[in-house]
Formats: structure tokens, C-alpha cells, sequence
């Protein structure tokens, strides 16, 4: 199980969309607060609900989601509207 959390110190926010890969083969067998799709090659995709798009400067919003894998790893390519976490 993962949970990220957005926290926006800049303007306002309106649309997410964050992006990673998993290093190993993972399922991704529930999620909350987002709707996330993954590629075979084990790219993901993270957009937005329609109640938590909008970010307030000095707020923060989570979402996450349960998998399966034979191991994990914390990705290291995350990117949060195309910007490097």
C-alpha cells in the first residue's frame, strides 16, 4: 500500500496529473482518490478526482493505492504535472 501527498507551495493548482514507473512488475489492485492506469512496461498514471483537482497554495491533497509485487521500491522518476518531485 502507498499513499502520496501533493503539497502546493506555489499557485494554485487546478488539474493533476503525476507519473512514475515501478521498477518491478506490479498490480495495482485498489486506489483512492485518483483514477490511475499503468502500462505493461510498469509506467503509471495518477489524474485527479473531480472533488480534490484544485490544489489552494499551502494545501495538500493525498491519493494512493494497493499493489501486488514480488518486491518494491520507492520510484525515483516522480513527476507531479511534468515538474521532478
Amino acid at each position: 500500500m502507498a499513499d502520496v501527498i501533493i503539497a502546493n507551495t506555489g499557485p494554485e493548482i487546478d488539474g493533476w496529473t503525476v507519473r512514475w514507473t515501478f521498477a518491478q512488475s506490479t498490480t495495482i489492485t485498489q486506489t483512492w482518490a485518483s483514477t490511475i492506469s499503468e502500462t505493461d512496461a510498469g509506467a503509471v498514471t495518477a489524474t485527479n478526482a473531480s472533488y480534490n483537482a484544485v490544489i489552494h497554495t499551502g494545501q495538500k491533497v493525498d491519493f494512493g493505492w494497493s499493489a501486488r509485487a514480488a518486491s518494491t521500491t520507492v520510484p525515483t522518476d516522480i513527476t507531479i504535472n511534468g515538474t521532478a518531485c
